[in-house]
């Protein structure tokens, strides 16, 4: 696979630069609308096809499931994975999973899966809808664009609560295991 993502590196080092600074805010939330843009899919930010649209059209069923080495995890895992807790921990709403995402996926768990061993992110892997996952990917992020449009100077300088965290517990975004 090739590499892909030209120019994030840099523009993640300029977010990471202004992102607290009120001046900076609009600046700030279009920067990362522009990178968030060229990690997600174009139905997800109403872009030009991009070379995550290029990547996921030319995976087949089986490439998904695949763990190359012991420290690698899945292509289904990583899109899961990510697209787990936004709504929760930054816009304080319900998430975008519930129990019509759960069965449309043929998802097992509820969790972002971090304390998955490598033989349950291979199951998890061979058993999920992709097709679901990327149409559930795509939802999330949709749903990130939009919150990240309405904050404010402040919401960006908000530290995590542990009503956040314990928001996150009730309704299994992560489990009480230690590595979740």
């Amino acid at each position: 696979m090739k590499y892909f993502g030209h120019g994030l590196s840099e523009q993640h080092k300029e977010l990471s630069s202004i992102i607290r600074k009120t001046s900076e805010t609009e600046q700030s939330k279009d920067l990362f609308l522009q990178i968030h843009a060229k990690l997600h899919s174009s139905v997800a930010s109403g872009t030009d096809k991009n070379e995550v649209d290029n990547l996921l059209c030319d995976l087949k069923q089986n490439e998904y499931a695949i763990m190359p080495t012991g420290k690698d995890e899945t292509i289904a895992w990583g899109l899961w994975h990510i697209a787990r807790t936004m709504n929760i921990l930054v816009a304080r709403k319900e998430q975008v999973f519930n129990q019509d995402w759960k069965e449309r996926l043929n998802a097992r768990i509820t969790d972002t899966g971090n304390a998955l061993s490598d033989d349950e992110i291979i199951d998890f892997s061979r058993n999920v809808n992709t097709e679901q996952l990327i149409c559930y990917r795509n939802a999330v992020a949709q749903t990130t664009r939009d919150i990240i449009r309405s904050l404010s100077a402040a919401d960006l300088k908000r530290q995590i609560r542990q009503d956040d965290i314990e928001k996150i517990l009730s309704v299994g975004g992560v489990t009480q295991q230690e590595t979740s």
